[in-house]
């Protein structure tokens, strides 16, 4: 089985941000496009005395992602992706024209993704990015 990892990153206050990842099934194979059967994203604000602690955006909770517009069925390796040779499967970009968010400065953000795949025996697949604005 695979293991649970955040993926840590700075933004911008009130800035966007294009997360990435190589996501992964439970025998740690690159999952593809196929294999899927939805997603979804979440954010959350955390408390500054306690990570422990989530305060949910408003507008941002359990949002259904289009997969084919932000999975791909093969790994994708271009100038965006800068952390290693392989490559990403997984790219969503948060547009802060069209909602406010990372609206404070100094302070942690968690999105949260999950992925339903065609396989309803297995749990969903989660990705995390912890973002810290500036």
């Amino acid at each position: 089985m695979t293991q649970a990892k955040n993926f840590y990153g700075t933004v911008f206050t009130e800035g966007s941000a294009m997360l990435m990842a190589r996501v992964v099934g439970y025998s740690g194979e690159v999952l593809h496009r196929y294999e899927l059967e939805s997603a979804a994203y979440s954010i959350y604000r955390l408390d500054i005395t306690s990570d422990d602690q989530r305060v949910p955006l408003p507008g941002h909770q359990d949002v259904a992602l289009d997969l084919d517009d932000v999975f791909f069925d093969s790994l994708q390796n271009d100038e965006t992706w800068t952390a290693d040779d392989e490559g990403f499967n997984f790219r969503h970009v948060l547009d802060n024209m069209r909602s406010e968010i990372f609206s404070l400065s100094h302070r942690f953000y968690q999105v949260e993704y999950v992925f339903y795949t065609r396989n309803s025996s297995r749990p969903p697949i989660r990705v995390q990015f912890r973002l810290f604005s500036v």
